[in-house]
C-alpha cells in the first residue's frame, strides 16, 4: 500500500514536471528571492556614512577645487592623518575643522551604517542567506501552491484520468495522498533550488566583499535545514486547501479561482478581525500563523523551566492551528471525493 502511493506520488511529480506551471512559479520565486537579496544591498551601499568632501587645494582654471572624501569610517579606522598628508598648509586647518564637525555627527551615522551592513551580511552570507531564501517561499509562495494544488487535482476531473486509475484498483484515499505528497515534492525541489540559487549569490557575495566570511557554527547551518522543515509543514496546509477547492468543484479552473479568492478575503478577513478585536483574536485563521511559525524561536535552556514551558506554548500555538487546517481540510476533501462520481467536468 505505501509502495503503491509513493509510486504514484513519483509519477505525479514527474507529470507536474512537464507542465509549464510548475516551472513559472519557480523561476518566479527564485528571481524574487534574488531581487530581495539586491534590494538589501541597494540600502547598505545607499547607507550614509557621513561622506564629505573637504578642499584639498587651490581651484583651476576653470575655478574647480581638487576635494578628498572623508567619512566616519575613515575617523573611526583612524585614517584622516594619512588622508590629509597631501594638502597644502593652507588648506589642512579648514579640512581638519570640517573633520571635527563630522566627528560629533559620526556616532548616530555609524550606528545606522553598521545595521545596515550587518543586516545585509546576515541575509547574505552563508549560511544565513539559506534561510532568507527560504523565507521567499512565504507570501506568494502559498498561493502558488494553492493553485499548483488545484490544477493537479482538478485536471484529473476534466480529463477524467481518475476514473482510469482507481478502476485499476487504487483506494481513492490513496490516490488522494499520493497527489499531496507528490505536491509536497515539487515543493521540496523548489526549495532546493532557491537555496542553490542563494548559495551560489552568497559565495559570489563573500569573495568580492572585504571583511566577510563563512560561519563555522553548526547551529547557524542547522537553522535552514530547521527552516526547510518548517517552510514544508506551512506549505502542507495550502496544498490541502487547493485539494479541497477542486475536489469541492470537481473543476480546475473553479478550485483555482476559490484558491485566489480564500487568500484574498483572509488576508482582508485578518485586517478587520486585527484592528476591530485585536492581533489574538485572528489566531483562528492560517494567514496570521503563517508568519509566526516561520519565525525563528531560540531554543531554551534545558535546565531553565520557564524558558522551556515558554518555548512549548510559542510553537503549539502554532503548530496547532496549522494541524488543524490540515486535519479540517484533509477530512473535507476525503469525504468529498469518496462519495462523489468521478464525472469529468465542463470547465477546464
Amino acid at each position: 500500500m505505501i509502495r503503491q502511493t509513493l509510486r504514484m506520488a513519483r509519477w505525479e511529480v514527474i507529470k507536474l514536471r512537464r507542465r509549464w506551471m510548475p516551472w513559472v512559479f519557480l523561476a518566479f520565486i527564485v528571481l524574487s528571492s534574488q531581487l530581495r537579496l539586491l534590494t538589501e544591498y541597494q540600502m547598505y551601499s545607499n547607507a550614509d556614512p557621513g561622506r564629505i568632501a573637504v578642499q584639498a587645494g587651490p581651484a583651476n582654471e576653470e575655478g574647480e577645487h581638487s576635494t578628498i572624501s572623508i567619512s566616519c569610517l575613515d575617523i573611526r579606522d583612524g585614517l584622516v592623518e594619512s588622508r590629509l598628508s597631501g594638502i597644502p598648509t593652507e588648506f589642512r586647518q579648514a579640512a581638519l575643522q570640517e573633520v571635527e564637525s563630522l566627528r560629533d555627527r559620526c556616532p548616530a551615522l555609524l550606528g545606522m551604517y553598521d545595521f545596515a551592513r550587518t543586516n545585509f551580511l546576515n541575509n547574505a552570507t552563508l549560511p544565513g542567506s539559506l534561510s532568507y531564501g527560504i523565507n521567499m517561499f512565504g507570501t506568494l509562495g502559498y498561493l502558488f501552491v494553492m493553485i499548483l494544488a488545484a490544477m493537479a487535482i482538478g485536471v484529473e476531473y476534466t480529463w477524467g484520468t481518475a476514473r482510469q486509475v482507481l478502476a485499476k484498483g487504487c483506494g481513492r484515499g490513496r490516490f488522494l495522498a499520493a497527489k499531496v505528497l507528490g505536491l509536497l515534492a515539487v515543493v521540496g525541489i523548489g526549495h532546493l533550488a532557491v537555496i542553490l540559487f542563494m548559495g551560489i549569490s552568497s559565495l559570489i557575495i563573500t569573495y568580492t566583499m572585504a571583511g566577510t566570511g563563512i560561519s563555522t557554527d553548526v547551529m547557524q547551518w542547522l537553522r535552514p535545514g530547521a527552516d526547510v522543515v518548517k517552510s514544508m509543514y506551512m506549505m502542507l496546509p495550502y496544498i490541502i486547501l487547493g485539494t479541497f477547492f477542486a475536489v469541492l468543484t470537481s473543476s480546475a479552473s473553479s478550485g483555482i479561482v476559490i484558491s485566489v479568492v480564500f487568500y484574498i478575503s483572509e488576508s482582508i478577513l485578518r485586517w478587520i478581525i486585527g484592528s476591530y478585536l485585536g492581533p489574538d483574536a485572528a489566531r483562528i485563521l492560517i494567514s496570521v500563523n503563517t508568519p509566526l511559525w516561520m519565525a525563528s524561536l531560540e531554543f531554551p535552556a534545558l535546565n531553565n523551566l520557564s524558558e522551556i514551558y515558554n518555548y512549548l506554548r510559542d510553537f503549539l500555538s502554532t503548530f496547532l492551528p496549522i494541524l488543524a487546517y490540515i486535519v479540517v481540510f484533509w477530512g473535507g476533501s476525503f469525504w468529498l471525493f469518496k462519495r462523489r462520481d468521478l464525472k469529468p467536468s465542463t470547465g477546464v
